[in-house]
């Protein structure tokens, strides 16, 4: 066809040309001398008649030759335009063509460069604004149009093959990976009460789904890893799928999320759940279960969890890094392998960490680590198998209204903390209840209560600390101020019953007790061998010793009253005991040889005031214990002198000897008898 055209077109060109040339062959020939004016004259006058004759034919000849020509100009034009616009018609065809390939190319480009972004997965369902992409192995292998913003599980089955996604019995197979882009919404729920996700072997087998910048729904199902083939959960490896929320949002409800997330101790673990920079959600009454980590929020924006459950996860159960404006509500983490709820990452000033519950973890139940200026508020931990509370290099730390129970240490603080405050703290049946290790500096304790702790209530090993109004029952030592510690400060401390009330050891410094409150301690209310230890008012009730110093010591104002023994002094250094009141039952002031001790201002009340070298000064008054003493002492002696003779009694009637037997008769001699007759 091209061909017939070209030579028509040929043709006609030929066809203009020749009737260009019979009409030159035509045209008139032009004199080559045009002689004189008269002769021009005559010549016009002459030959007017023939022009005249022959004017007829020439118009004619020459109006058909223009219309010759201008026959052939217009079809030789209309030719023009008809190639131009098959022209124009191939170059558009051609445009489009090479559009298609090149957006065919970009997509492809796009669904690799999103295919490698995501860990290269052997399938990869890719959900856009405009399409549904799907990529094999890295290569886009169909692209399904489509322009909803908002899809469904049975919406996007429909599209995708079966091997890939199909759902039977209200059960979702998954096995491949899916991908959101941004304004994508994808719901789980519904008719779909379970979405089972396949993995396998390595990460490019795990059918995990990435929220992108779009949002993914769960909705009153069961959503979790399982082998396709047995319908069991998959065991953790880097082949186990996961949920990730990157910039985009995550919203559970009433969900179940289990056996999530890869090994922990891989170079790129990857959590069951998480939720990335700049993501957001709310997890309402949804548990996460048998996960590796349980739930990760890092660097997120506004997250809500409200009565979430994490539990059983293969390392720490919820962590916290870096995330801002989270807000936690009845959050509760029992179980896991590593922390129940970790605080990491990037400091977030003022960030509250409050409303969590964490028992029987196998490290603490809440840990913070490298954090600063942020609030631990209404936190409960139990029976976690290192502690419940832990802070760690971390500055600035406000911890108020927080309980353990049963946990080994309830509170810890190490590793270079500064700036801590606990107010409110309760700690019941811990080993120590708080732990305050030897890096850790300007740490102040008010309000706390803390009992039966098997070995101290309060174990000080820092510097500047600083405990007020706190209260320690029932614990073999109340407080314990360990070698190395200083500048301790324990004001209006509570004690009772257990043995030692608070124990200062040597090589501790700058030591004060003020107005300490002890009562049925059994061994001794104050035990110090920290040089300079200074006790500064107080009331002891009970116990064997009172006060029991081998260091230099200054007593003041200490009242004693009931204990066995009232101040034992025994130490190399001077030992000053001013303003202070003892009545006891045995000895007032016992000092042992070599102890320089001084007695200024003092009142005892003793069966003996004084054992042993002291050196008084001003007025001390020294006398034996008052009656109401005595009579305390003497009644229960007495008592059982009764009840011994009762005893005693009774054992006599019990083997007959109930009757006092008549002495035996005298035998008079007869001689004695007849002398007596005479």
């Amino acid at each position: 066809m091209r061909t017939s055209a070209a030579g028509r077109s040929w043709g006609r060109r030929a066809l203009v040309a020749g009737a260009a040339a019979v009409a030159m062959v035509l045209a008139p020939a032009v004199p080559a001398y045009a002689g004189t004016a008269d002769d021009t004259a005559s010549e016009k006058t002459s030959g007017g008649s023939d022009k005249a004759n022959s004017g007829t034919s020439g118009s004619s000849a020459a109006q058909d030759e223009k219309a010759t020509e201008r026959k052939v100009r217009e079809e030789a034009a209309a030719e023009q335009r008809v190639r131009d616009a098959a022209s124009e018609a191939r170059a558009q065809a051609q445009a489009a063509a090479e559009n298609r390939a090149s957006n065919v190319a970009a997509a492809g480009q796009r669904a690799r460069a999103s295919w490698e972004a995501h860990e290269r997965p052997n399938r990869m369902i890719l959900i856009k604004l405009r399409s549904i992409d799907l990529v094999a192995k890295g290569r886009l292998i169909k692209q399904v149009p489509q322009s909803r913003s908002a899809l469904t599980i049975p919406v996007l089955e429909r599209v995708v093959p079966d091997e890939w996604l199909s759902i039977s019995g209200g059960v979702a197979d998954l096995n491949a990976v899916v991908v959101l882009t941004r304004g994508i919404s994808l719901t789980l729920g519904g008719d779909v009460k379970a979405v089972r996700m396949a993995g396998g072997e390595t990460v490019a087998d795990a059918a995990s789904i990435y929220t992108g910048r779009g949002r993914l729904v769960l909705r009153d199902l069961t959503i979790g890893s399982a082998d396709l083939a047995t319908g069991k959960p998959l065991p953790m490896g880097a082949g186990r799928p996961f949920i990730v929320a990157s910039g985009g949002r995550l919203d559970a409800t009433d969900t179940v999320i289990s056996d999530l997330g890869t090994d922990p101790s891989e170079p790129a673990p990857r959590p069951g759940v998480s939720l990335g920079q700049g993501s957001t959600g709310t997890l309402l009454r949804t548990t996460l279960q048998h996960n590796s980590t349980g739930l990760k929020l890092d660097r997120t924006a506004g997250v809500r969890l409200e009565a979430v459950t994490v539990a059983q996860s293969q390392s720490d159960g919820l962590v916290l890094r870096g995330d801002t404006g989270t807000t936690l509500i009845g959050v509760n983490a029992i179980g896991n392998d590593g922390n129940g709820v970790l605080v990491n990452g990037p400091p977030v000033p003022e960030r509250p960490v409050a409303g969590i519950s964490a028992s029987e973890n196998r490290l603490f139940g809440v840990a913070l680590l490298g954090q600063d200026n942020i609030q631990v508020n209404d936190v409960a931990t139990a029976k976690n198998a290192v502690g419940g509370l832990r802070v760690s290099w971390s500055t600035n730390i406000a911890v108020r209204d927080i309980a353990t129970t049963d946990d080994p240490i309830g509170v810890y603080t190490h590793v270079g903390s500064e700036g801590i405050t606990l107010d409110r703290i309760t700690v019941a049946g811990a080993r120590r209840g708080l732990q305050i290790e030897k890096t850790t500096r300007k740490l102040q304790v008010t309000g706390a209560t803390i009992g039966n702790s098997s070995i101290a209530g309060v174990s000080i090993s820092g510097h500047e600390v600083e405990l007020r109004d706190i209260a320690v029952s029932e614990s073999p030592t109340g407080i314990r101020v360990e070698r190395g510690a200083g500048e301790v400060i324990a004001e209006r401390v509570t004690l009772t019953g257990g043995e030692d009330g608070i124990v200062a050891l040597p090589a501790t410094r700058n030591v004060v007790v003020r107005n300490v409150s002890a009562t049925d301690v059994s061994k001794s209310a104050i035990r110090s061998l920290s040089s300079g230890l200074q006790l500064q008012g107080g009331r002891i009730v009970g116990g064997s010793t009172g006060i029991d110093v081998g260091a230099a010591t200054t007593i003041s104002n200490v009242t004693i009253v009931s204990a066995d023994e009232g101040i034992r002094a025994r130490s190399p250094e001077p030992v000053i005991v001013d303003g202070t009141i003892i009545s006891t039952g045995s000895v007032g002031l016992n000092v042992a040889p070599g102890s320089p001790t001084t007695l200024t201002g003092s009142q005892i009340d003793a069966l003996e005031s004084i054992r042993g070298e002291v050196n008084q000064q001003g007025e001390n008054t020294l006398s034996l214990p008052p009656l109401n003493l005595i009579g305390a002492i003497g009644v229960p002696l007495i008592v059982l002198a009764l009840v011994l003779e009762q005893v005693q009694a009774l054992r006599q009637r019990s083997v007959g000897y109930g009757r006092r037997l008549a002495p035996p008769p005298v035998q008079v001699p007869a001689a004695v008898t007849g002398d007596a007759a005479a």
